[in-house]
């Protein structure tokens, strides 16, 4: 299930475990969404924002750096990115230059950004926005040639994978599940060679868990247990591998990792 953060939030929780058991299948678990008013009955493949923002720690440690500019989404997505990794950044001992909001660089934002970030000169860019922002902001760094290290959450890698200028991304450094990546590919042609088509999502673990929380329903069913219970009795050998629910966990799979561009590949970091 997609939808926004502020619908889920609103509207589909209060209705949890009454007439409808939902998996959450979002790239990041918003801090907006309190799990335990769903007592049980929500499920998500998602790590939190927190948990993916941890590589960002290891990063600055690298990169000695003691002044940064976040550039984030002007929604609630961007919001929550800019407060977790802000507040990373300060105990890290790192100073927030400037906190820049983003409606779109469509808009032309950037003519107002870049002249700001050279003024500020900061050691690094924190960049939360969305593909396609991200991009564009890249892309007009290049252009004006703005030399300042750069950091970004998981959307790089999707910007990344689909840009036809790979050339951009060079030593842009962002955190994703390394797991998650390692196995896309494999999960992708087993998936096109048993269906019939390709996967609507890339990440292969919201499969799954569908499939998972629908044999789990039906030896509810079939056996009078709890669904709870029979959750936790089902296990599911999905296409790359076995699979199964975790109380603490949810569905979630791997960690955060550090990766960076580097000569157009992306290479794991410590």
């Amino acid at each position: 299930m997609a939808a926004t953060w502020d619908f889920t939030t609103n509207t589909l929780l209060p209705l949890v475990g009454k007439d409808k058991l939902p998996l959450f299948a979002t790239s990041t678990l918003p801090e907006s969404i309190h799990m335990e008013e769903a007592n049980g009955y929500a499920f998500t493949n998602a790590i939190s924002t927190f948990d993916e923002a941890r590589p960002f720690s290891s990063f600055i440690q690298q990169s000695h750096a003691q002044t940064v500019i976040i550039i984030y989404a002007n929604n609630s997505w961007g919001d929550t990115q800019r407060k977790i990794y802000g507040e990373m950044a300060a105990k890290q001992g790192v100073k927030i230059v400037q906190e820049l909001p983003s409606v779109s660089f469509d808009q032309n934002e950037w003519r107002t950004f870049i002249p700001s970030i050279r003024r500020s000169n900061p050691d690094l860019l924190l960049l939360l926005l969305n593909k396609n922002d991200l991009e564009l902001f890249l892309k007009r760094a290049s252009e004006v040639q703005l030399h300042t290290a750069l950091f970004a959450s998981k959307n790089a890698y999707d910007a990344f994978r689909s840009s036809g200028q790979k050339e951009l991304y060079e030593d842009l450094c962002f955190t994703y599940p390394y797991e998650r990546l390692l196995s896309q590919e494999d999960f992708a042609k087993k998936y096109q060679k048993k269906f019939g088509e390709a996967p609507r999502i890339y990440a292969d673990n919201t499969y799954d868990a569908l499939f998972l929380l629908s044999q789990a329903y039906a030896l509810k069913i079939s056996s009078h247990h709890s669904f709870r219970d029979a959750l936790m009795q089902t296990k599911y050998l999905g296409l790359v591998g076995h699979y199964e629910f975790s109380p603490l966990r949810s569905f979630q799979l791997g960690t955060s990792s550090l990766l960076c561009v580097e000569d157009h590949q992306l290479k794991l970091k410590p």
